[in-house]
């Protein structure tokens, strides 16, 4: 089952990935490739979002970070970076945008960065490209 785990950018310098509760991306058995990949996007959209509240509750640097791999089903965890495939995180754009609602003063003003943020994509990187890999 394809899972997304929400992510501060600093946890990606842990030795293991957080134990924190992943999306998992329901897709129906006999879906069409179109229901699949609205079914993946969904969720990587969810996570995305959490990472976003984490940054907000948490702090630190502005910007969404999710890890993607597989897990064997529902409840489970990532034990290890060894079962991520890849990590989406965002670009200049998408930082910028994340940098402005964590300082916004006003909540309508952020609800609006909030949509436009969710119109920039997140950008892919292979798990190899982590932080603590030299390549980040």
């Amino acid at each position: 089952m394809r899972a997304y785990l929400p992510l501060t950018p600093a946890e990606l310098s842990d030795t293991n990935p957080p134990k924190r509760q992943v999306i998992n991306a329901v897709v129906p058995a006999g879906a069409t490739p179109d229901d699949r990949e609205a079914a993946l996007e969904e969720a990587l959209d969810e996570a995305s979002f959490l990472s976003l509240e984490l940054a907000q509750e948490i702090g630190g640097e502005g910007r969404r970070a999710v890890a993607v791999g597989d897990l064997p089903g529902e409840g489970e965890f990532f034990e290890s970076w060894d079962q991520i495939d890849s990590l989406m995180a965002d670009g200049r754009e998408g930082a910028e945008i994340v940098r402005q609602i964590l300082v916004s003063g006003n909540e309508d003003e952020a609800n609006v960065l909030v949509e436009a943020l969710f119109d920039v994509p997140l950008e892919w990187f292979d798990i190899t490209e982590r932080p603590g890999s030299g390549k980040w």
